[in-house]
């Protein structure tokens, strides 16, 4: 499989999720068209958010909820997502939401991540 990456600069953005409660997670995808920026159209992409751990492996993975002709992608990491015992070690790691299509990844964000009771 081809992989790519994103060409434009991705900004990084560290985020607090709280557990128990819905965490929401956006990014939203722009290129320069020549005449400014405008969003991508992500209709025939798959969107998905992951949560890294320090080494880079993956703890949570799960398909972006809404990713449209705006550029956005966002999930919707439900309440329940850290309730499991082994989150109790997991506090802090890096994220990112990469879209895919024809054998292309591009990642749209990234950051660090920490879990706050």
């Amino acid at each position: 499989m081809a992989e790519g990456v994103l060409a434009e600069r991705v900004g990084r953005q560290d985020i607090l999720l709280l557990r128990g409660v819905t965490n929401r997670i956006g990014v939203r995808w722009e290129r320069d068209q020549g005449e400014g920026f405008a969003p991508v159209d992500l209709v025939d992409w798959q969107c998905l958010f992951e949560l890294l751990a320090p080494d880079g492996g993956v703890w949570y993975s799960r398909s972006c909820d809404a990713h449209g002709p705006d550029g956005l992608a966002v999930a919707y990491v439900p309440p329940e997502a850290f309730t499991e015992v082994v989150w109790s070690g997991r506090r802090t790691g890096s994220w990112r939401i990469t879209a895919s299509r024809s054998g292309v990844v591009e990642v749209l964000g990234w950051g660090r991540w920490a879990l706050l009771d």
